[in-house]
């Protein structure tokens, strides 16, 4: 048995490892003045592989950064998960209901372009969606087999529905909006089919933000951004941007609970995935598309594009972050490392 060590990064990257696992890392100067000395951005000492534990030490040269993936490859076989199944697993990881003791598959949204993709891919799937009366002001649209698929009543009549099959076949089938997750087979789907899934998602739950313009320059933040109470589902998010270049950080954040009598004063805890640089923003805006929120996002691109263009190093994204790496790296810096417990590993077991 070992210490292990949950070392968390300014993006929100975790990793919980042995004190012996080694990192590449390095050190930047801290003060302002060493920091930005030149236009260069902060001078930047590369240790290479170094112990976690040695990371935990503050260092007498900077703080500590490490390399981490900005981009990781496809699977080199993808899954056969079509673009119009993974469309519908995304919007319903998004804003479904998938509880297996319902009767029904069910999608609650306004109606609106997200929801005709959304009867377009349910369609082309196999199945077919009703609108139907909940008592809210919100419209809610079931998933159901086609009459002539139907087989039996009840349970063989459930059964018969190729959506709900196939959230079964992914592991989603019962998730609640806390253990929402991304499953293996759109992880390991074609880019078109992971990009198709992103689509549904950010249309169920995702928002664009766009920030004020004031004078000759935009004020205000101007990000895509997604909030769940699922952990799991957000670090998901954060790891699968990683196929198409985005960048993305994450946030937890801890609120008061406010509205109906019943949630006063309770905590409501949540975690937030924000796409915000404009290198970032216009990746993202490249191969995902957003029923009912694409003009937002093209408004987001094409900020994104002048940012780009008033500064050709990337926007807000600083040149230093790929100093002294390879391709598909970047560096990060590291936020804390704490100690969480002991485990036996690799490195001792027997």
């Amino acid at each position: 048995m070992e210490p292990i060590h949950r070392l968390t990064t300014e993006s929100g990257r975790v990793l919980e490892v042995n004190g012996e696992h080694r990192l590449y890392a390095a050190t930047y100067l801290t003060t302002k003045e060493a920091r930005w000395r030149s236009s260069n951005g902060p001078k930047i000492d590369v240790l290479g592989w170094t112990p976690v534990a040695q990371l935990a030490v503050k260092s007498d040269t900077g703080a500590w950064m490490i390399a981490v993936p900005s981009r990781v490859a496809p699977a080199a076989m993808p899954s056969d998960l079509s673009v119009n199944e993974a469309f519908v697993l995304g919007a319903l990881v998004g804003d479904g209901s998938i509880s297996s003791s319902k009767a029904t598959v069910a999608l609650t949204t306004p109606a609106g372009e997200f929801v005709d993709a959304f009867i377009t891919a349910v369609e082309a799937i196999g199945d077919r969606v009703t609108q139907y009366e909940t008592g809210t002001r919100v419209a809610t649209w079931g998933v159901r087999a086609r009459p002539e698929n139907r087989i039996g009543s009840g349970r063989g009549a459930r059964n018969s529905c190729r959506t709900r099959v196939l959230l079964r076949r992914v592991g989603l089938m019962g998730a609640k909006s806390a253990t929402k997750f991304i499953p293996d087979e759109v992880f390991g789907s074609s880019n078109e089919a992971l990009a198709a899934f992103f689509g549904g998602l950010f249309a169920a739950d995702g928002h664009m933000q766009i920030g004020k313009p004031s004078g000759p320059r935009s004020r205000g933040a101007s990000q895509v951004t997604l909030v769940t109470v699922s952990e799991r589902l957000a670090r998901d998010v954060q790891e699968a941007l990683l196929r198409f270049g985005v960048n993305a950080r994450l946030r937890y954040r801890k609120n008061l609970r406010g509205g109906l009598p019943s949630m006063e004063g309770k905590i409501y805890s949540s975690w937030e995935i924000a796409v915000s640089t404009a290198s970032d923003v216009l990746a993202f805006a490249e191969v995902i598309r957003v029923p009912g929120k694409q003009g937002q996002l093209d408004l987001l691109a094409e900020r994104a594009r002048k940012a780009l263009i008033a500064k050709p190093h990337g926007g807000n994204v600083k040149q230093w972050r790929t100093r002294h790496l390879n391709a598909d790296l970047r560096w990060e810096k590291i936020k804390s490392v704490e100690m969480v417990g002991t485990d036996q590993t690799i490195g001792n077991a027997g």
